[in-house]
């Protein structure tokens, strides 16, 4: 029996109270039940990395239609919320992350609503970071699917690295930016591959060791059990609109 059809009725209190792991990656990961409209039209994370193999931003924008997100909106309303995006956010700021944004924007046909997280270790988005001499790399070997999550249609994931990109299986604009596009379905990894000034150069210390920030801790676990952000905030927003539609 799916487990999402038991939840989708209190989606509001599991908004307000905080994310609940199991449940929330239950609806991520299997998406809505059959039969159920279209959520999300698109989506899209990026992410800035810094030289010390750290996420010095990641913003995530989920684009819907404009009757889905008044569906949403009534939800978190309800709860003392003025938009969307300001109850996602909260979720994550009850749990230390650093909210540096959220918006919601209406734009033609729909909205768009974005949330930005501040600096974090790679490891809270599924990142392997490494930092080796003088080369950064970056690392994902399960990427996000996109027919998981709502049916998107579209779903981009960019990196913007600290230096000219020297090796990926992305697509590289501007010499220190790739995007992977998930058209056609998720690729097996993401990878890219930079240099990084000498210690000489930049008179910081990288280190000679490989220095990864993707190793599992205490803290990212007790924030989302065993659950990558970007599904957990697409669970959020699957359960306030299946939630409402349902009512």
């Amino acid at each position: 029996m799916r487990e999402k059809k038991i939840i989708v009725p209190i989606c509001v209190v599991i908004v307000v109270a905080g994310i609940a792991a199991v449940p929330l990656s239950a609806v991520a990961q299997d998406g809505p039940p059959a039969g159920e409209a279209q959520l999300f039209e698109s989506m899209k994370t990026e992410y800035v990395v810094t030289a010390d193999g750290e996420f010095k931003t990641v913003e995530i924008e989920y684009e819907l239609d404009a009757e889905t997100y008044e569906l949403m909106k009534i939800g978190v309303r309800s709860n003392g919320y003025d938009n969307v995006s300001a109850a996602i956010a909260a979720n994550f700021s009850e749990k230390g992350e650093e909210i540096v944004k959220a918006e919601d924007k209406r734009i033609e046909g729909g909205y768009v609503i974005e949330i930005g997280f501040g600096t974090a270790d790679p490891s809270h988005y599924d990142w392997n970071v490494t930092t080796t001499g003088d080369t950064i790399a970056a690392h994902k070997d399960t990427p996000f699917d996109p027919a998981a999550v709502g049916g998107l249609d579209e779903y981009e994931t960019v990196v913007h690295m600290p230096t000219e990109i020297a090796q990926t299986n992305g697509e590289v604009s501007n010499g220190t930016t790739v995007t992977w596009n998930f058209s056609d379905g998720p690729p097996d990894n993401l990878s890219v591959k930079s240099a990084i000034e000498s210690d000489a150069d930049s008179g910081s210390d990288t280190g000679g060791d490989s220095n990864s920030s993707n190793s599992s801790s205490d803290d990212a676990n007790d924030r989302i059990p065993g659950f990558g952000i970007i599904g957990a905030i697409a669970g959020i927003a699957t359960l306030l609109a299946l939630g409402q539609r349902r009512q």
